[in-house]
């Protein structure tokens, strides 16, 4: 429904970045919802546990047409400048998945519902795997689980905390997580412990 997607809240996600001269820094990728239009001022990132606030300049079809808005389920370019002149980001640093949001918040912890599909360890509390949500990789901590330890193809209840800092996270997300041979993967079912950004 091409509505609902123009009323949810703006999310863009980054496929590539390019830098044209003259101009800056130009990003495509995905309206997933909500709509851009030239001029807002919305977050980019999160980059290290931290979004920066961006002012759009121009927004571009996939025709290099240069339009007003984009809307949630259409494709486009968009480039940008710094709120703050101090702030700077390197093309490199924006890598595929980076978000642009509205008002994101940054979460420490969350429970995921897991299976364990390959290990050769003993899985309990304290237990600390590489996860990998989306373009997030990151050290996490088992907090709880709903279980004294976890064997190979059971199920379980887990809750994660990151080890280094926040990240943007939501419900449903597909979570895979990893050390050495133990393999696993699951979804985010609850969020926890957010940082304002």
């Amino acid at each position: 429904d091409w509505n609902l997607l123009k009323e949810g809240k703006q999310k863009f996600i980054i496929e590539d970045v390019y830098y044209v001269n003259g101009v800056g820094l130009v990003i495509s990728g995905t309206m997933v919802s909500g709509i851009i239009k030239k001029t807002d001022k919305i977050m980019i990132g999160p980059f290290n546990g931290i979004f920066h606030e961006v002012q759009i300049k121009s927004i571009h079809n996939n025709f290099r047409e240069g339009i007003g808005e984009l809307y949630g389920g259409n494709s486009g370019c968009i480039n940008f400048k710094f709120v703050n002149p101090k702030e700077t980001l390197k093309r490199n640093s924006i890598k595929n998945g980076v978000k642009i949001l509205s008002k994101p918040l940054l979460y420490y912890e969350f429970t995921c519902k897991i299976k364990l599909l390959h290990h050769h360890t003993t899985i309990k509390v304290g237990y600390q795997p590489v996860i990998h949500i989306g373009n997030i990789s990151q050290a996490c901590i088992i907090m709880e689980m709903d279980k004294d330890t976890l064997r190979l193809y059971e199920d379980s209840i887990v809750k994660f905390k990151f080890k280094y800092h926040p990240e943007y996270i939501e419900k449903g997300m597909s979570v895979l997580f990893r050390e050495g041979k133990t393999k696993g993967a699951g979804e985010i079912i609850e969020i926890f412990n957010y940082l304002k950004n």
